[in-house]
């Protein structure tokens, strides 16, 4: 039996599966005969569940029991209800049973179940709707599951067996999520440069639009109530169905309607008849701010990567929304028309995923599938599944049995025919061969073993295939990744597009006390992933709880915390206290976090006012860059707003939109402050700039004083360039370098210890800090720098953060 590779597409709103056999690349119909099976579930009062069209046809009729777009509450905490039966199931159980369908789908096709495959994400997943997606797959009978980001996957599928080098940006807009990726082709390896997204802009957000639109129309015409109330989620179900057919119709026409037969949207006494004609011009009007928004993204990741519009060779459209006339002519010709042709915008995503299941060696047959092996000596085999290389290395090793030799010699021989050179076999068995590969075709090979005197030698396993094609460089984390301190400050382990997979160590202390039994509180290590400078600004992926430490753990005890990321991007932690010889792995809370409708208005209110304030700062100041800024922020208040009220009506969906979009404000907010902050922050950078240059000349290193020569060279550009984020990392290299020579004047202890005792109140534990004083006290008089300076070490420990800082930063223990 052929090696089989399965590849997944997991839609907001259609999934699909596919096959890769090395050769060609199917995608497998479902009992319809469609390659697209709708992301819809249904269970009924029997509890017996229905998938994709089946259940489609209940969307309508009965939407207390059918469920779509649940995508988009991956790796939340927010369960989907099933009235009739009582039943409810996370979006992770709900896309378990899409899969369940879709590799029934490929048992009939194929003649087994796929055991392994590997299943799209969009790029901007955060971990916690990865780990969903990976819980998914197990869930819905896999054995093992890869991931893959869904522009890399379209990527691959539009250019495996492409020759010529050049750019590529991957405008990947699904029903429910955008990607945005560049990528790069070079000596046959693709590489992701950078990408940038938005998780809810797809083509339902074009069909809420549209659906508003409408409302409007039909409360001006009929004085009607608002719709948008829980009770009428029927009615606007009908209403959001029936505009996405007008969308689609307006693909390929000029005009449209939406026509729906009695519509009861006034709690069912007063049927209308909707029908609301619309033209291909009114309808690009109403999205013509989301099609702005997509592509903004697309020239802020050129912009990102330093390249010009005129640079990208190719545009790859994915995703049905992209069949939206207005969006292909925005992006096309904002790139000079330069379309990749012959790409399937709604199979792309699932046929590139087949494709990367081959690069990863993932084979889908089960174990007792196809023939037993042939009696012979045992020989293992290592070569890349899938490469450019067009000679690549084979090595291997043959394990004889009892009574059995080594062979003498091996070659191996190409299924057409060709035939390579004899080989030596080392002393251990070990052998190394080179293949020549017909290009972009499954090539399999037939190792031959002989003996010295030229007979041939039984192999048990004498096949294997390689693929001639493009290969992958490691995929990389879309956002960043690192451990909250306790100052509000992230402690970055994996910047922004590390190649996957990675493990990193850092050293922290912690900053109160854990007592023994863990009677008493625990401490949090708080992990994150975004870019914000501020680490509550970032979404909370997981926490490490230190608790029942064996013995008390005081403050400023140290904690080494190692976190690893694997291909899939899925994340594991564990943080090692030396002194008492505990590990503790098991990270807590890795949900995207959820908040009550109440808070989640209040912190709007507080954004809109934040965001007033900041619009007058900038006025007053002339500094046309932050009003600029500001400028971005009423566009996303709307859109908040408009989240706020559809999540009121029971919109989860919306809910956890208007949460990111409030993270986004406050971010550009922040952004905004920092700007207008940037005198006073220049002015802290000369000054810093002046102690370093008296400390570092009287008491410093040659080296440190050329590192201090660069970092001030540094600073001097990013105040140029008016980076503050620069400023502020060279200020701090400044800083170090500062200390470093300070403490090396004998005057130094005596000075720490001054201003210990002038901020006694700021320490977090106050009676141990007070204490350390009064011991300290007496050195002081004594002039003993020595022990002075012991005293100030500790001391160290019970200043980090301030109480708000350490609140903010998701209560974080360490520093």
């Amino acid at each position: 039996m052929k090696t089989i590779h399965i590849g997944i597409d997991l839609g907001t709103t259609n999934s699909a599966i596919a096959s890769f056999d090395g050769e060609a690349v199917s995608v497998i119909p479902n009992s319809f005969g469609e390659n697209l099976t709708p992301s819809i579930v249904r269970i009924d009062r029997r509890g017996n569940l229905m998938v994709g069209r089946q259940a489609a046809r209940y969307l309508e009729t009965d939407p207390a029991n059918t469920r779509s777009e649940f995508k988009r509450l991956m790796g939340t905490d927010v369960a989907t209800g099933f009235a009739a039966s009582g039943l409810s199931l996370l979006a992770e159980e709900l896309s378990a049973r899409v899969i369940m369908s879709l590799l029934s789908d490929a048992s009939d096709a194929l003649g087994f179940t796929p055991r392994a495959a590997v299943i799209s994400t969009p790029a901007l997943f955060e971990l916690p709707q990865n780990h969903a997606t990976m819980r998914a797959g197990k869930i819905g009978g896999l054995q093992e599951v890869l991931l893959i980001q869904e522009p890399v996957a379209s990527a691959i599928s539009a250019g495996w067996r492409e020759d010529t080098p050049g750019l590529w940006l991957i405008f990947d807009l699904g029903g429910g999520t955008l990607d945005i990726s560049l990528l790069e082709t070079r000596e046959g390896m693709l590489r992701v440069m950078d990408h940038s997204g938005d998780n809810f802009l797809g083509g339902k957000d074009f069909d809420n639009v549209l659906a508003d639109w409408a409302l409007d129309r039909l409360r001006q015409e009929y004085d009607l109530p608002d719709i948008k109330s829980p009770s009428e989620r029927r009615a606007l179900l009908k209403l959001k169905n029936a505009c996405e057919q007008a969308k689609i119709e307006l693909s390929r026409a000029e005009r449209s309607a939406i026509v729906i037969p009695e519509l009861c949207i006034d709690g069912g006494g007063n049927p209308v008849d909707v029908d609301l004609e619309i033209t291909r011009g009114e309808f690009e009007k109403l999205i013509a701010p989301l099609a702005d928004r997509a592509l903004s993204i697309c020239l802020l990741v050129i912009e990102h990567c330093r390249v010009s519009a005129d640079e990208i060779g190719r545009v790859v459209f994915v995703g049905g929304p992209t069949m939206t006339a207005c969006i292909r002519t925005r992006i096309g010709e904002a790139f000079g028309g330069r379309i990749a042709p012959g790409i399937d915008p709604m199979t792309a995503v699932v046929r590139g995923a087949a494709l990367y299941a081959a690069t990863a060696g993932l084979d889908a047959t089960p174990a007792n599938a196809g023939p037993r092996p042939l009696k012979g000596m045992a020989v293992r085999i290592e070569h890349l599944p899938v490469t450019s290389d067009l000679e690549p290395f084979v090595v291997g090793r043959f394990l004889p049995g009892p009574g059995e030799q080594l062979p003498a010699a091996v070659r191996m021989r190409r299924e057409d025919g060709f035939t390579g050179p004899d080989a030596a076999v080392g002393s251990e068995g070990s052998f190394v061969l080179q293949a020549s590969l017909q290009r972009y075709c499954r090539n399999v090979f037939t190792l031959a073993a002989t003996d010295a005197a030229g007979r041939e030698i039984p192999l048990a396993t004498p096949r294997f295939a390689i693929v001639h094609g493009v290969s992958i460089a490691d995929p990389p984390l879309s956002r960043s990744v690192g451990v909250a301190l306790a100052d509000d400050s992230v402690h970055v382990y994996f910047p922004k597009g590390t190649g996957l997979p990675a493990r990193k160590t850092f050293v922290h202390k912690t900053v109160k006390s854990v007592s023994a039994g863990g009677g008493g509180a625990s401490l949090s290590v708080p992990i994150v992933q975004g870019e914000f400078y501020r680490a509550h600004r970032n979404c909370l992926i997981g926490s490490l709880e230190i608790d029942a430490v064996g013995r008390d753990l005081p403050v400023g005890s140290r904690i080494e915390v190692t976190l690893s990321l694997d291909r899939s991007g899925q994340m594991h932690a564990r943080a090692d206290i030396p002194s008492t010889g505990k590990t503790f792995d098991n990270i807590i809370h890795i949900l995207i976090p959820t908040a009550s409708l109440e808070t989640l208005e209040e912190a709007l209110k507080t954004a809109e006012s934040r965001s007033d304030q900041a619009l007058k700062k900038a006025f007053r100041a002339s500094d046309a860059r932050s009003a600029r800024n500001v400028n971005q922020v009423p566009a996303l208040l709307v859109e908040a707003k408009r989240s706020l009220e559809a999540a009121c009506g029971g919109d989860y969906d919306a809910g956890q939109r208007l949460r990111r979009l409030i993270l986004e404000i406050e971010g550009t907010l922040d952004a905004v402050d920092q700007a207008l902050e940037w005198p006073e922050l220049v002015q802290e950078a000369n000054e810093k700039i002046e102690v370093a240059v008296y400390w570092v000349s009287a008491r410093g290193t040659s080296s440190e004083q050329n590192l201090l020569d660069q970092a001030i060279t540094e600073a001097r550009s990013a105040i140029d360039s008016g980076d503050a984020l620069e400023l502020d990392r060279r200020v701090k290299t400044i800083r170090r370098l500062t200390d470093a020579a300070y403490h090396r004047d004998p005057r130094s202890p005596f000075l720490t210890f001054d201003w210990y005792s002038e901020n006694i109140a700021s320490a977090t534990d106050v009676p141990r800090a007070a204490a350390l004083l009064d011991e300290g006290r007496e050195h002081y008089r004594q002039g003993d720098a020595d022990a002075l300076k012991s005293i100030n070490s500790k001391l160290y420990t019970f200043f980090p953060g301030t109480e708000e800082e350490r609140k903010r930063s998701f209560d974080s223990g360490v520093r």
